[in-house]
């Protein structure tokens, strides 16, 4: 088993990395962008920092090649390309634009453009016989502006809240189309937040930022209700799925919602009440003063 993994570099794609490895996947490949494969193992050591289990496996279980899904050829030189299209049996597509500010320009070259070149690899790796199965993450917000009941087996265009969605919403919509030619399996998380043992975040952005707005006091009054539901789910539940269906026969050509049931979501008051309880514990410091 060779698994490719793009944005493996990334918050969910060092997780997806990890639960390869504790799956017993010895080789597992990162593309990543950077001046040359040295340069990118460098930055990885950097990221990795407090994560033992990923630095112990890099040079040994885990290789790195300068790519970028944004190029042809995925940005490598024909020899590079041929090889790991001889050889890689899983990909893993977690390589995404998820900036708010980001252009429209922007979102569509990564989260689109750089979706179709993933594709194209993989289709030339199934057709050398080596690829087995691809997952691709994809988002629940692929929904958009629907309401009620959202289908896994749905992909339907009601518009969007955003460019990210759109992008995201056209990218499966390629996934979708080379779904008889192509092993492919769709994850669609929800908000992504920590790891569900240790808390931990490589980015702050979704709900984190308006918390970190309200406990430095620039948001003492959120305008939701204090019932609505925060549909969020972990970075490691995430992971973890992505791999599961990686790793299945039988998940081939189907959609996966990674969300938690809307009975454990929380709310947004019991989730304000619960980081106040924190801060005047852990902070001394009362953000509702």
């Amino acid at each position: 088993m060779k698994a490719l993994v793009t944005g493996g570099s990334g918050f969910l794609g060092s997780f997806v990395v990890r639960e390869l490895l504790d799956a017993g996947c010895n080789d597992v490949v990162i593309l990543m962008r950077g001046h040359d494969a040295a340069a990118c193992r460098a930055r990885l050591r950097s990221l990795w920092h407090n994560r033992p289990e990923l630095l112990a496996a890099l040079d040994a279980r885990i290789s790195v090649v300068c790519g970028d899904i944004t190029a042809e050829r995925l940005g490598l030189n024909p020899g590079e390309y041929a090889e790991l299209v001889g050889k890689v049996t899983h990909i893993v597509h977690t390589a995404a634009e998820i900036g708010v500010n980001e252009t429209a320009q922007r979102f569509g070259e990564v989260n689109v453009g750089g979706t179709l070149h993933v594709l194209e690899f993989a289709h030339a790796a199934a057709s050398a016989g080596a690829l087995e199965h691809l997952v691709h993450i994809s988002t629940a917000y692929v929904a958009g502006t629907r309401e009620g009941l959202v289908r896994e087996d749905e992909l339907v265009d009601a518009g969007f809240n955003s460019l990210y969605e759109q992008s995201k919403f056209g990218a499966e919509q390629l996934v979708r189309d080379v779904s008889s030619r192509i092993p492919v399996s769709i994850v669609r998380p929800a908000q992504i937040v920590g790891d569900t043992a240790t808390g931990f975040a490589a980015t702050f952005n979704t709900l984190y930022y308006p918390l970190k707005l309200y406990l430095t006091g620039k948001l003492p009054v959120l305008p939701v209700s204090a019932q609505q539901k925060l549909n969020m789910v972990p970075v490691d539940f995430v992971a973890r799925m992505a791999v599961r269906a990686l790793l299945s026969p039988q998940a081939v050509g189907k959609t996966f919602h990674a969300v938690i049931p809307a009975s454990h979501q929380p709310t947004v008051g019991e989730l304000l009440a619960f980081v106040r309880d924190w801060s005047i514990q852990v902070l001394k410091y009362d953000p509702g003063t």
